[in-house]
C-alpha cells in the first residue's frame, strides 16, 4: 500500500526598512569631518525585529540603486551605512542559515548643507592717482555674527579682471573679512568667497566699489599792486600785488593741498595758496589746486592783478631869469610841496631835474 504525503513550503524573507539622515558637509576636503549623511537599516524576519550584530545577517550594501553597483565608500557590514555623500543606496539582508535573501531596498540621502549668510559694506575710493586707491570692500557678518567674533571662517578676496585691479594678500589683505586700498568705479567689482570650515560650504559675494572722487574746485582773489618800481624804492620793497587761492569744495584741512602758480606780468612767491609780491598789468596769473591725499587736481584758472599806484602829488613855482649874459643865469623852478608836505618836511623823496636840449642841468 502506498501513501502519499503533501509537504508544504513556507519560505520567510528579511523585511528590510531604511531610514536616511541627510548630508550636512559641501566638501570634506575643506571642512573639518567628512561626509556625515547615514542610512540605518531595520530588519524584521518572520514579523519579529532582527537585533543588529545578529551573526545569521550578512548585509550588503551598494552605492546606487543597483546591486551591480559598487559598494559605498566607506562600506559597512552592519546595519548602519555611515560618512555618506547625499545619493541612492541599496541594501540586501541574506540570512546566511536559511539562505534566504531580501529584497533589494534603496532609499535616498538627501543633502541638508548651509551656505554661509554674508553681509558686506563698502567704502568708495576718492582717489584720483594710481598708488593711492582707498576704497573698501568688507564681509560685516557670517551666519549672523560679526565677522570680529566668527570663528572657523576664512575668507579669499578677488578683483576684477576688466578693467584689470588684482588683489593680494600683502597690499589688500585678500585673505581677510576687509580688503583695502581699492580702486573704485564701474566695473571695479570685488568677490569674496567665504567658507565655512566646520563643513567645507562657501557662499561668494560681489561688491562694487563706487568711485567718489573729488575734482577742487579753486577761485583767486586778487589784491592790487601799489609798487611802481621795485628798484627806486628806499629801503627796498617788492611789488605788492597778490593772489589768494580757495578751494570752494574743500575737503579736510587746507595743508592737504598743494597750489602751483605762474604766468602774470612777474614771478612771485608762493607761500601756501598765496602767490605774493606780484606786479600788475594785463597778462594773468594762473594756479591748480593739487588735493596731496587723493592726488585729485584742480582745472587750471587765471586772475588778472590790477596796478592801482599812487604818484607823487606836486606843486611847484618859479623864478624868472633877469640875466643877460652868458654865465650869469639866475633863473629857478622850485618843487613846493609833495603830497601836500612841504619839501622841507617831506622824507622818501628823491628828486631829478632835466633840462632842455639847448640847456642841459647838473647837480652842484
Amino acid at each position: 500500500m502506498t501513501e502519499k504525503f503533501i509537504i508544504g513550503e513556507n519560505i520567510n524573507v528579511p523585511i528590510v526598512t531604511l531610514t536616511p539622515t541627510p548630508n550636512s558637509i559641501c566638501d570634506p576636503a575643506k571642512a573639518s569631518s567628512t561626509y556625515n549623511g547615514s542610512m540605518s537599516a531595520s530588519v524584521t524576519f518572520n514579523g519579529t525585529p532582527v537585533a543588529p550584530g545578529d551573526p545569521n545577517y550578512v548585509y550588503e550594501w551598494h552605492a546606487g540603486s543597483l546591486t551591480t553597483d559598487p559598494a559605498p565608500t566607506p562600506n559597512s557590514a552592519t546595519n548602519v551605512l555611515s560618512q555618506q555623500d547625499a545619493g541612492s543606496y541599496t541594501l540586501v539582508v541574506t540570512r546566511t542559515d536559511l539562505t534566504c535573501v531580501s529584497t533589494p531596498v534603496t532609499e535616498q540621502i538627501t543633502n541638508a548643507t548651509v551656505l554661509p549668510a554674508l553681509t558686506t559694506s563698502t567704502t568708495a575710493s576718492t582717489n584720483c592717482t594710481p598708488g593711492i586707491e582707498n576704497g573698501v570692500a568688507q564681509v560685516l557678518t557670517v551666519d549672523g555674527t560679526a565677522v570680529s567674533s566668527a570663528t572657523g571662517y576664512v575668507y579669499s578676496w578677488t578683483g576684477p579682471a576688466a578693467p584689470s585691479f588684482p588683489v593680494n594678500d600683502a597690499t589688500n589683505n585678500a585673505n581677510t573679512p576687509q580688503l583695502i586700498k581699492l580702486q573704485g568705479g564701474v566695473g571695479y567689482d570685488y568677490t569674496v568667497l567665504v567658507t565655512n570650515q566646520n563643513n567645507g560650504c562657501e557662499n561668494t559675494a560681489i561688491l562694487n566699489v563706487a568711485d567718489a572722487k573729488v575734482i577742487p574746485v579753486i577761485t583767486l582773489a586778487p589784491t592790487d599792486n601799489g609798487v611802481c618800481d621795485p628798484a627806486l624804492t628806499s629801503p627796498a620793497v617788492t611789488y605788492s600785488g597778490r593772489i589768494t587761492a580757495s578751494v570752494t569744495n574743500q575737503i579736510g584741512p587746507l595743508s592737504d593741498y598743494t597750489f602751483a602758480f605762474g604766468a602774470g606780468e612777474s614771478p612771485g612767491v608762493t607761500a601756501g595758496n598765496i602767490y605774493d609780491q606780484l606786479n600788475g598789468g594785463p597778462t594773468a596769473y594762473t594756479a591748480t589746486a593739487t588735493h596731496t591725499v587723493t592726488g585729485c587736481v584742480s582745472a587750471q584758472v587765471s586772475q588778472q592783478v590790477d596796478n592801482v599806484q599812487t604818484l607823487p602829488a606836486l606843486t611847484t613855482s618859479t623864478a624868472a631869469s633877469t640875466n643877460c649874459a652868458v654865465g650869469l643865469e639866475d633863473g629857478q623852478a622850485n618843487v613846493v610841496t609833495v603830497d601836500g608836505t612841504a619839501v622841507g618836511a617831506a622824507v622818501g623823496y628823491t628828486y631829478l631835474w632835466t633840462g632842455p636840449a639847448a640847456f642841459p642841468v647838473n647837480n652842484p
